[in-house]
């Protein structure tokens, strides 16, 4: 699938998405380089936890019954 932008409507978007982008920059200028990395870490290997959880019900789904 295909996604494309729509002439006109990221300007039209921008009101509603900007205070997020410059929240998300302040909020990120409150943590120290370290603590930043700590969170990265932190989401990658819940990502990779989950994503394991996710094959092994995919697994269980593909077994036939009994």
């Amino acid at each position: 699938m295909l996604v494309e932008l729509v002439p006109g409507r990221l300007e039209q978007a921008m009101p509603y998405y900007e205070p997020l982008f410059h929240g998300t920059v302040r909020l990120l200028e409150s943590y120290s380089d370290d603590d930043i990395q700590l969170i990265v870490d932190f989401l990658e290997q819940g990502r990779e936890m989950v994503e394991l959880e996710l094959e092994k019900l995919e697994r269980a789904a593909e077994k036939p019954a009994g």
